[in-house]
């Protein structure tokens, strides 16, 4: 028997119409609900995870949610044979804007597709800082920042 476990929030296990698998008997395959606040090594053995990582990070900067984060991928590091649908390593990047970009950025220069791909300016900004915004070309629709 394969066993999936399943890391997400209920309104998404709802909304992809995977509560009825949740609860369905079958001698091949059963379908697990991961809880986030005990470690999934715990709740194993997994043959498959399904997770949405990011959802349960928007916003969740403390050091319990990032433990949390650390146990799941330290837990994909140890169970190789694990299949992970999004593996939890590569999506660690793409967990803030400011990576994404960065990341795009940098395939981007590195390709034959630079001329082809458009991606917005961008920077980060700590605090009120519009000098920033000016050093990374970016102008509409703060110009008048700019130039005060």
């Amino acid at each position: 028997m394969k066993v999936v476990g399943v890391w997400m929030s209920d309104s998404k296990v709802d909304s992809i119409g995977l509560n009825s698998l949740l609860h369905e008997k079958r001698s091949d395959l059963i379908f697990r609900k991961i809880n986030p606040c005990i470690s999934i090594s715990e709740q194993g053995p997994f043959d498959v995870v399904l997770h949405k990582i990011p959802e349960f990070l928007s916003g969740d900067s403390s050091k319990r949610g990032q433990k949390i984060i650390e146990s799941f991928i330290n837990y994909a590091k140890n169970n190789p044979h694990v299949l992970f649908i999004d593996s939890p390593m590569s999506l660690r990047c793409l967990l803030t804007r400011l990576n994404q970009f960065s990341s795009l950025q940098d395939i981007i220069r590195m390709s034959d597709i630079r001329n082809e791909i458009f991606v917005p300016k961008f920077c980060l900004l700590s605090q009120k800082e519009p000098t920033k915004l000016c050093e990374a070309g970016i102008s509409y629709p703060i110009d008048s920042y700019c130039f005060q």
